[in-house]
């Protein structure tokens, strides 16, 4: 137990619970996780997809430019298999195709495009490439959709302030009632900032106002180690959530990814940081 005067939530989304995802490995909902279990009042959450990212082994995803797919780029299940036709929703032909392949990824190609053109416009990218190894203008790159955001869920007012009386939430953990389109990702940054200026200022305006009481804590048993377990169990939770809630989902998938995570309820159990992290995310889950 921590006893505080406030507390803020300011623990990321939960994008990082795909095992596909942009974010780094601090966004897996466990801020949402401690107000679902304590039913602080939330609303639903829609995770958003970058199409196209490149792929590495446990890094977060770099989103790629969709107009390298859109402007002579090609998907490739293997590096000397035929092209894969890409529809209206790239982000669903590649997931498909990796299931259907039993791979992590499959490979772009844009040999054949306006390599210079691609360099000039999107530098950035390209950089990003070049440092990873890869030279988009010779080189296959293993690519694969990403989850970008997944944010929201604990609702607050202007000040941060969630249903519980004192407990606060700010950034990708909190709803606050707006939204922006996908190519304005700054506005997320602008908005918690903004959120956490009111917040701090609301805080230290109330703290002078209350009575706080404290109660006395009963010693506890020190945390136990991290099992290496709990990695296994991170991965079959991620696991689940990509093949029946992610791209390709519907309230019947949705169903059947419940009742998986139901049936491994038992698997949170365990006393050290670890398990305190799992839990609160398999909850979000």
């Amino acid at each position: 137990p921590i006893l505080a005067k406030e507390v803020v939530l300011a623990t990321g989304g939960l994008a990082s619970l795909y095992p596909y995802s942009t974010n780094d490995l601090y966004a897996r909902g466990e801020g949402l996780g401690i107000a679902l279990k304590h039913g602080i009042r939330t609303l639903p959450l829609t995770p958003k997809w970058s199409p196209l990212a490149l792929f590495e082994e446990n890094r977060p995803l770099f989103p790629l430019p969709i107009e390298w797919l859109l402007e002579g780029g090609r998907l490739l299940v293997s590096k000397h298999g035929g092209s894969c036709p890409v529809e209206a929703s790239p982000e669903k032909v590649l997931f498909q195709q990796m299931l259907s392949a039993h791979q992590t990824h499959i490979w772009l190609d844009v040999t054949m495009s306006d390599i210079s053109s691609f360099k000039e416009r999107f530098f950035t990218e390209d950089q990003y490439c070049l440092s990873r190894g890869f030279n988009i203008a010779k080189d296959l790159l293993p690519v694969a959709p990403a989850a970008r955001d997944c944010v929201g869920g604990i609702v607050i007012d202007g000040v941060g302030q969630s249903s519980m009386q004192r407990l606060r939430a700010l950034g990708a953990v909190a709803e606050t009632g707006l939204s922006f389109r996908s190519q304005e990702p700054g506005m997320q940054v602008l908005q918690s900032l903004t959120w956490a200026v009111a917040c701090a200022e609301d805080i230290i305006k109330q703290l002078p106002k209350l009575i706080y009481y404290f109660p006395e804590l009963q010693p506890r048993a020190p945390l136990e180690k991290t099992t290496p377990s709990l990695d296994e169990k991170w991965q079959l939770l991620g696991r689940i959530l990509w093949l029946y809630a992610g791209i390709q989902s519907d309230s019947t998938r949705k169903h059947h990814a419940r009742a998986l995570l139901t049936s491994l309820a038992g698997l949170e159990d365990g006393y050290s940081i670890g398990h305190l992290q799992f839990r609160n995310s398999f909850q979000a889950a």
